[in-house]
């Protein structure tokens, strides 16, 4: 009993609602709103508000698609900015690069060298060498300042100790051997790699001016945006003044002064 009492009562309150909105739409006396008298008065208003949102509605999506085209050439323009501060920041801070090649814990990026701990600076990099030493070859590397970094590869077994920080390499140790030839061509690769890494500095001046040209042009390129600006603003204008808009906006205002006269209310549009 108790829900049927829920449901009896949100049934009464429904059925107020609606019909406190038909009388809202249809104003005046009990009669105009809901006599079979004035049926026919209540489909002519209704037929004219439904003839007069038709047009709105058509308008309506007309004028969607031109502010659609607003955001995406906004968009676009924003992607444009976007990508050319990208390549801005990315030129300034370009951080180590693609690894390019490693030999055990010696690792060469684009523009940077891992070397024993260390992350040093490609450009500083002046050459790298291999040095054999008995037992084990010798990896050299020379920086523009002065410095040098070495790391060591042994050749072959027993023959002898390998240097390092730590002094001599414990006897059965079992570090990877590394031929003479093998650390050559990573010294030769190194010393290349840090070549294209001075050039690249070199040209790095002029490649930021030229990104930050971009940049500004990216901005300053409204074009596209503001031409899509102005096909929305003819649009409203054109369904401002759209014929079968106006038409049907009258034929509206009439049959709500027909009401008026008929039921002593002007009815909402």
């Amino acid at each position: 009993m108790h829900v049927l009492g829920w449901t009896a009562l949100l049934l009464l309150v429904g059925a107020a609602a609606a019909t406190g909105y038909w009388w809202w739409r249809y104003p005046g006396a009990a009669r105009f709103a809901f006599g079979p008298a004035f049926a026919a008065d209540r489909r002519a208003l209704r037929g004219a508000r439904r003839e007069h949102r038709a047009h709105r509605r058509r308008l309506d999506r007309h004028l969607a698609s031109h502010q659609a085209g607003v955001k995406t050439a906004e968009r676009e323009q924003q992607k444009r900015i976007r990508t050319a501060e990208r390549a801005l920041a990315d030129a300034r801070e370009p951080g180590p690069g693609a690894r390019l090649d490693a030999l055990d814990s010696v690792v060469l990026h684009e523009r940077v060298l891992r070397i024993r701990g260390k992350s040093l600076a490609l450009g500083e990099v002046t050459q790298a060498e291999s040095v054999p030493q008995g037992d084990f070859t010798e990896l050299v590397v020379r920086l523009a300042y002065g410095g040098i970094e070495r790391e060591d590869y042994p050749s072959r077994r027993g023959g002898g100790a390998k240097r390092g920080d730590e002094g001599e390499e414990p006897a059965g140790s079992t570090a990877p051997l590394r031929s003479y030839r093998t650390v050559r061509s990573f010294a030769d690769r190194i010393t290349n790699a840090a070549a294209d890494e001075r050039r690249r500095l070199d040209q790095l001046p002029q490649q930021l001016d030229r990104l930050k040209r971009e940049v500004e042009e990216a901005k300053g390129d409204t074009g596209a945006v503001d031409e899509s600006r102005a096909g929305l603003e003819r649009a409203r204008t054109r369904a401002d003044r759209d014929p079968e808009l106006l038409r049907s906006r009258d034929d509206l205002e009439d049959a709500r002064e027909i009401w008026r006269e008929l039921a002593g209310r002007l009815p909402p549009e």
